[in-house]
């Protein structure tokens, strides 16, 4: 029997679930991939990739995080030699409001103790991470949730959300009890951190690499290591997913060899 793998992809509105469909699948094409793409939100209609099924035209309600009607099909899936795991997307723009931030986080946890899979959590939209205001503390504090009093003592600052901090302290201690939450950082503009996260989605559902493919995936990231030291050094996350037109050409050399080798593979 033929073992299939996949990612369900789950995340608040608004968190770039469509966009990430959309780029993710272009890459795993680009390695030489089979991709079937499934749109199982009845609030998405206007998709800008064709959809191999669209639950549009069956329901009109969204049901993940209120039944276990999805979950237990899912669980079906897996019974069947289809091995999955969960991307649970979070708008990386929370991170500029401590309160946003905390309630995403717990929203995290509570999915992947719904879903009752392996999951790999994303920060998405990183490039823009402080589109709506500056971070109380650098990117590694949001993508490893790191020690949450220190962003709940921020929240003294803001007399509005100053009333919350009991509530926020209370809910920071069950995720911090679980430990279970971090974040992968993802932009859909760079490669690198799209494959990534395919590197992180491919341990968790268990997917086995064509021949050569995951040490190829291993030196297109470490393209991204000097950006990285880069932007340890300035500050400024959006230049994390700034790369070189040597660097791209490198990526596109190694992409396209990936793909020759799994087209082989098949």
């Amino acid at each position: 029997m033929v073992v299939l793998f996949g990612q369900v992809v789950l995340g608040p509105p608004g968190s770039g679930k469509t966009t990430y469909c959309k780029a993710v699948g272009a890459v795993l094409r680009e390695l030489g991939r089979k991709v079937a793409i499934i749109n199982l939100d009845p609030a998405n209609d206007a998709l800008p990739y064709e959809a191999t099924i669209d639950i549009n035209e069956l329901i009109q309600a969204e049901l993940y995080s209120h039944h276990t009607m999805v979950r237990n099909i899912l669980s079906s899936l897996e019974k069947s030699d289809i091995r999955l795991c969960a991307a649970y997307l979070v708008d990386s723009h929370y991170a500029s409001d401590p309160g946003k931030y905390i309630s995403a986080v717990m929203l995290a946890l509570n999915s992947m103790m719904m879903m009752e899979m392996p999951t790999v959590n994303i920060l998405s939209k990183v490039d823009s991470v402080e589109k709506y205001g500056k971070t109380a503390l650098g990117l590694e504090y949001y993508t490893e949730v790191m020690d949450l009093d220190y962003l709940i003592d921020t929240m003294n600052d803001t007399p509005v959300l100053r009333k919350y901090v009991k509530l926020n302290r209370a809910i920071a201690e069950v995720v911090t009890d679980y430990s279970l939450v971090s974040f992968i950082p993802m932009s859909v503009e760079s490669h690198s951190t799209i494959l990534d996260v395919i590197k992180a989605i491919d341990r968790a559902n268990g997917y086995v690499y064509g021949s050569g493919e995951e040490g190829n995936i291993q030196r297109l990231l470490s393209c991204a290591v000097g950006a990285q030291w880069e932007h340890d050094r300035i500050g400024v996350a959006r230049d994390e997913f700034m790369g070189s037109d040597e660097e791209l050409s490198s990526e596109e050399e190694i992409i396209g060899l990936i793909a020759q080798q799994n087209q082989d593979r098949y």
